[in-house]
């Protein structure tokens, strides 16, 4: 039985100080707490593909949010919800903040010291109206329990983060950088280029697309009219085992085996409870072996629905179809569900449910603001993925980035129950 005790000594990741930024922070202890206010409001917010952009949402959200904070000394108030250093003029508004996360830990049974030490920075603004940023960056040391060893010696990167290099005996270095630009054309267009990563979905996990992986460059357009929302995302992934597995002189190239992704998302608010959104998303290779295709176009095409055309002639490229659907029960509590589609012949569905190429999954889960008392948030849910699904007869083309799944972190063949209890105070 392993038992590991963590002491955290010191976290300023200075949350509140990002409001200057585009986007809500994707992180779910943040996020939480927004949550409620978001997935209730009375404005029409399509919660699904997040970050949320935050031009999407009322002028006044954050103000009430602090309001319910009860921030009430200056000095915690100066932390809280105002950067470090600030530049501004006329135009513009510049944040500056430090970012540090020093944890101390012990693993009893091999008696070995565990810690996190990172250091970075954070810089977020806007210049005129219209145009946002922000980036971040973190230098990593790490001594992780064994089972995290396990996975990054297998995986060569740290869980969710980057590549891992050596550092003295048994420890890691990594690092982590993201950030983007955000336009907003006009009420209706908003564009994002940057590097970072993306969260499709209402539950604890997500079966479409996921944080779980790490960032990656991407450009995301998103498209509001009325109750619709319909988000285009490009982005490029890297699969690190590719030359390598496959004997490649990859002199000629820089880093790692690149591929591509694109993903189209319509989003529809039926009405004050529902809320049902449909998905596609390709995975194509780039050229890094002779025979292979380059870069193709093609795949720029902002209209949905195209991709089916070429997944019924039978492509060589790695498809995937999804739903998402969203049921506010009442005020408090709100029912969500995925279905994904890799691969499904219901010939073969009817004459055998265990024939190894229909390859789906699905999710059913339900969350609970204020149970039983305020403050308290339940969520349960159940997860199903098929064995083999997101996985491509041409191995470069699985649905990962980094050596992780851009889904559910476990990948494929598996069935989970998860229930979350959360107390804020």
């Amino acid at each position: 039985m392993r038992f590991t005790c963590i002491f955290l000594l010191l976290i300023n990741y200075n949350l509140f100080a990002q409001f200057p930024a585009p986007n809500l922070v994707l992180v779910k202890d943040y996020s939480q707490s927004l949550e409620k206010d978001l997935y209730f409001s009375e404005k029409k917010i399509n919660t699904s593909f997040k970050p949320i952009i935050k031009s999407n949402l009322s002028e006044n959200f954050y103000s009430k949010f602090l309001e319910n904070k009860e921030l009430d000394q200056k000095y915690i108030k100066r932390v809280f919800t105002s950067g470090l250093f600030i530049l501004k003029g006329q135009n513009y508004f510049v944040s500056v903040d430090p970012l540090f996360n020093f944890n101390f830990g012990r693993e009893f049974i091999e008696n070995k010291n565990l810690f996190i030490n990172s250091r970075g920075y954070l810089v977020s603004g806007n210049i005129g109206d219209n145009l946002s940023f922000l980036t971040t960056f973190m230098e990593n040391q790490a001594i992780f329990p064994n089972y995290v060893d396990s996975y990054i010696s297998k995986n060569k990167i740290v869980p969710g983060q980057g590549y891992a290099r050596n550092f003295k005996q048994s420890g890691y270095d990594y690092a982590i950088a993201s950030g983007y630009l955000s336009l907003d054309f006009s009420k209706i267009f908003t564009m994002q280029f940057g590097h970072g990563k993306h969260f499709i979905g209402d539950g604890y996990r997500s079966l479409l697309l996921s944080d779980n992986s790490f960032n990656y460059p991407f450009l995301r357009i998103e498209t509001k009219l009325g109750k619709l929302q319909y988000t285009n995302l490009y982005a490029e992934l890297q699969d690190l085992r590719y030359f390598e597995n496959n004997s490649i002189d990859n002199a000629d190239q820089i880093g790692f085996a690149k591929k591509y992704m694109s993903t189209h998302y319509l989003d529809f608010k039926i009405n004050k409870k529902i809320q049902l959104s449909l998905f596609e998303s390709v995975i194509w290779r780039t050229n890094h072996a002779p025979g292979e295709n380059g870069f193709d176009i093609q795949y720029l095409n902002p209209i949905i629905f195209l991709r089916p055309v070429e997944y019924s002639i039978n492509s060589a490229d790695n498809m995937l179809l999804g739903l998402n659907l969203k049921y506010n029960v009442h005020s408090s509590s709100y029912a969500y569900s995925q279905l994904l589609l890799d691969e499904f012949v219901l010939d073969e569905f009817r004459n055998d449910k265990n024939f190894w190429g229909n390859k789906f999954g699905y999710q059913f889960g339900y969350k609970y603001y204020d149970f039983l008392t305020k403050n308290l948030t339940t969520q349960i849910e159940y997860n199903f993925v098929r064995p083999y699904t997101y996985a491509h007869q041409n191995p470069v083309q699985n649905y990962g980035h980094y050596n992780q799944s851009l889904a559910h972190p476990v990948g494929a063949n598996f069935s989970e129950i998860i229930l979350i209890n959360s107390y804020s105070f």
